[in-house]
């Protein structure tokens, strides 16, 4: 026993036994525990533990510090966390590898999976249009036992509603209707538990209506609105509102005859009372602003329906905007002046057949002082709503508005010239303008029309008796600012040589026209731009422009040119100058043999604003609608 307790490592120490220690190994407290062994059994358990705390088997594995651990050890090994997973699984897609992406996901551990995972691929999925996909994942999400958060429906219905071809998509309707249900169901329940929540939002139900929107489905877009709250988070907001304006829009838009005005009727006054219950719900919540969206679709809708809706409309312009009419009081805009709102506000005016009004507006706008530091909002599609007013008085026999209309063209490029490129003046600018002047038979306007247009002197090209010369002179001006005629600007710099009845005049115009050439005016009727461009889309949008104005406006050209060298022909014998004339005559007659005139003319083209008949219509109601308010004030 002695020889043994003489080698510190034979000494085996148990817990249940009493055993020798080499009393050089043993401290003071645990010499007294062994000559008195304690006899309960907890205590001989404290006791072993002591021991082994002092005196570590030999066998035991001591924790090697993290600083000290080799790279690639098997100490350095970590669980797959879900950041670092979707690291990877963004790169991937980031490479176009979205199916690998999803590969990866499906075979990761479910300790690196989660719901913020899963909305990532649905993302990705979504921005390539890849929409069953995004289901198919997010039944996937499902049953992995994921829960979807509010970040997963707001992932999914806003990639969603971003998508333009829901009529193709009509198989996915029943998912989408299974999502939003599902959406519904959380809400619910959080709001059941957590009123206060910040994941309460109605954002998805915005997504939701834009593409019940788009795939006709606007009777269950009214059955949802009227199940929502009507306070608290989840009721209507400002998106909303908007969202159901926007595809209110839609409705109808397919018909045509008389199905589409009573729809257009219909829906002004689906979104006059939608409006009335927003502003309510607006007064009560602070945080529910009017802002210029909502302004804008809801102008849309009401300037396409009945005369009182129109008046509702102009209301909505003078209690927000603070544009006001001529004699009223000026208003103070409850929400800034923005260029997209005061565009539709310009539109409204032209299409309820006010130009008068159209140009006040504007007038409102040019001359607000501004602040230190900003900018006009007014743009170049402004000026031409203002141009499109011009031209409209021009056809109601004011002789004046072609000179106001090519003073406001000088007063564009002027303000474009001062660095405000944004009034640079388009080709449809220049069209517009000469058709203004066609409509007021004023060639001189016309002819400073066609220098400010092209940079060429138009007396360059009047008669040599007159100062004409055989080689015009041309301003140089930089890239872009020196613009060819379209077959539109050139049927009316013929039209308003015509209307002059001024052999002087059809030379000129003559001229002006050989030395540009035909050529390319003649072929614009295959130019799919050149229909986006009309300036002819109607001094309104009532009726859309269809794909035979451009046939119809190349084909006038030709009409024109045939008249004028006709009339301009003096008769006394054909000079070298007439026989070119004549040589775009003929080519102007084998372009009519070959594409007549048609019969349809673009709209609006001869009466801009609308018959007699329908616009003492108007009147008539505007004005009872005005005494009915003035009596009941």
């Amino acid at each position: 026993m002695l020889r043994n307790a003489a080698n510190p490592r034979s000494v085996v120490c148990h817990p249940f036994r009493t055993s020798f220690q080499p009393a050089s190994r043993l401290n003071s407290t645990d010499a007294q525990s062994h000559k008195s062994p304690p006899r309960d059994f907890g205590a001989r358990i404290v006791l072993a533990t002591k021991r082994l705390a002092i005196h570590p088997s030999p066998n035991k594995r001591v924790p090697i510090p993290r600083a000290q651990r080799a790279e690639g050890s098997e100490e350095e090994k970590r669980l797959l966390r879900p950041y670092v997973l979707s690291a990877r699984l963004q790169k991937l897609c980031d490479d176009d590898n979205l199916d690998t992406a999803i590969l990866t996901l499906r075979n990761a551990p479910l300790d690196a999976q989660n719901a913020i995972v899963w909305n990532l691929v649905m993302r990705e999925a979504l921005k390539i249009k890849r929409s069953k996909l995004a289901f198919q994942l997010y039944i996937d999400m499902k049953r992995r036992g994921f829960h979807p958060t509010i970040r997963t429906f707001l992932t999914m219905f806003g990639g969603l509603c971003i998508l333009d071809d829901w009529p193709l998509r009509t198989k996915q309707l029943d998912s989408l209707n299974t999502l939003f249900e599902n959406y519904k169901d959380y809400v619910e329940q959080l709001k059941r538990h957590d009123p206060s929540s910040s994941d309460l939002v109605v954002a998805p139900v915005s997504g939701y209506f834009k593409i019940l929107g788009d795939t006709g489905q606007w009777q269950k877009m009214f059955e949802v609105y009227q199940d929502m709250d009507s306070e608290g988070p989840l009721a209507p907001n400002q998106f909303v509102y908007t969202a159901m304006f926007r595809a209110i829009q839609k409705r109808g838009t397919s018909t045509t005859g008389g199905a589409d005005s009573d729809m257009r009727l219909e829906n002004a006054r689906d979104v006059k009372h939608l409006w009335r219950q927003m502003v309510k719900r607006s007064q009560k919540t602070p945080s529910f602003p009017v802002d210029s969206h909502l302004i804008v679709n809801a102008l849309v809708v009401l300037g396409l329906g009945s005369p009182a809706d129109q008046l509702f409309a102009f209301d909505i312009v003078r209690d927000y905007l603070g544009l006001t009419k001529p004699g009223e009081e000026p208003h103070p805009p409850q929400i800034p002046h923005s260029p997209h709102v005061l565009t539709e506000a310009l539109h409204l005016c032209n299409i309820t057949s006010k130009p008068r009004l159209c140009i006040h507006y504007f007038q409102q706008v040019r001359d607000r002082p501004l602040k230190q530091g900003e900018k006009s909002i007014l743009t170049q599609i402004h000026m031409e709503h203002v141009l499109r007013a011009y031209a409209a008085l021009s056809a109601m026999g004011s002789l004046d508005e072609s000179h106001q209309v090519l003073e406001t063209l000088e007063w564009m490029l002027e303000q474009d010239v001062l660095g405000n490129s944004a009034m640079r003046p388009s080709l449809s600018t220049y069209t517009l303008v000469l058709n203004a002047c066609w409509r007021g038979k004023d060639w001189a306007s016309a002819a400073r029309t066609f220098e400010l247009m092209t940079g060429y002197h138009a007396d360059a090209f009047r008669d040599p008796s007159e100062g004409g010369s055989e080689v015009p002179m041309m301003d140089q001006r930089s890239q872009g600012r020196n613009m060819v005629p379209n077959a539109r600007a050139m049927s009316f710099l013929a039209r308003t040589a015509l209307v002059s009845r001024d052999q002087a005049n059809l030379r000129q115009c003559l001229r002006m026209i050989a030395h540009l050439g035909v050529d390319d005016a003649l072929s614009e009727r295959v130019r799919k731009s050149d229909r986006d461009s009309s300036p002819e889309r109607l001094l309104s949008k009532q009726v859309p422009a269809t794909s035979r104005d451009p046939e119809y406006y190349v084909a006038k050209l030709a009409d024109d040119l045939v008249r004028l060298v006709k009339e301009a022909r003096g008769g006394e014998g054909d000079t070298g100058e007439e026989k070119k004339w004549l040589a775009l005559q003929a080519k102007a007659k084998q372009f009519l043999r070959a594409h007549p005139l048609p019969k349809r003319t673009p709209v609006l083209e001869e009466r801009p604003l609308g018959s007699a008949r329908g616009l003492a219509a108007t009147e008539n109601v505007v004005e009872y609608a005005l005494t009915k308010r003035s009596m009941k004030t």
